[in-house]
């Protein structure tokens, strides 16, 4: 089973601290998907966040009914298991929102290959568990 971690953050500042390497975030009021380093600022939007470095993988839920507002977690890149390449909608798709350039070319090609990692979670139930798959999220340069 995979050593899934805490987040280990418990605000925007802690959480813009976090050593990453590059982030990936879903604000569904400014200009709907983003890549890259974190605002200073909490997007007024937010709903989830993945990050990554050469290291570690980070999964981030924003909901001001959680405590302290977002929950998250935390897995080694090595136990996280071979990364799945999966499409990069495009804007022109109908399906998702996201600034221009961020993710394809000029000609509408994938800039970026997203990857992702789907991790294994046991979750207990009175006497019984449950494993649960949780999804984190890794960009690359260069489209597939």
């Amino acid at each position: 089973m995979n050593q899934i971690k805490p987040l280990g953050a418990s605000s925007w500042d802690e959480l813009v601290q976090l050593k990453a390497d590059g982030w990936l975030w879903l604000d569904m009021e400014e200009g709907g998907l983003h890549h890259g380093r974190l605002p200073a600022t909490r997007p007024a939007q937010l709903s989830h966040l993945w990050g990554w470095s050469a290291t570690e993988l980070v999964r981030v839920r924003v909901d001001g009914s959680l405590p302290g507002g977002m929950v998250g977690a935390r897995v080694a890149a090595a136990e996280a298991g071979a990364p799945q390449d999966v499409a990069v909608w495009g804007n022109d798709s109908g399906k998702i929102r996201m600034p221009g350039s961020a993710f394809h070319d000029n000609s509408g090609a994938p800039a970026v290959t997203l990857q992702q990692h789907v991790v294994a979670v046991a979750s207990q139930h009175g006497s019984g568990s449950t494993r649960v798959p949780l999804t984190f999220y890794r960009l690359v340069a260069g489209g597939q």
